[in-house]
């Protein structure tokens, strides 16, 4: 069964997990949210471990920058 993505109580960290994540640019899941990183999204800036003991974080600076680039006077990171 897939992941349900939610939003996290108060404001968002510095660094999210693939539920975190997935929420903050609004996927329905984190499944779907992990098919489109290194297309439509950014590559981890983390990554280490695997299976279920993986450990994956991303910035949401770098998320910030794909979804208004102009927001944060920049170029959005390449994927």
């Amino acid at each position: 069964m897939a992941k349900k993505a939610v939003i996290p109580n108060g404001s968002w960290p510095a660094l999210l997990r693939d539920e975190y994540a997935a929420a903050y640019v609004g996927e329905s899941s984190v499944e779907a949210f992990l098919a489109r990183v290194g297309k439509d999204w950014p590559m981890p800036w983390k990554e280490r471990g695997t299976g279920k003991g993986k450990y994956r974080v991303w910035r949401k600076s770098d998320l910030d920058r794909l979804i208004d680039p102009e927001l944060l006077g920049g170029d959005p990171p390449a994927l």
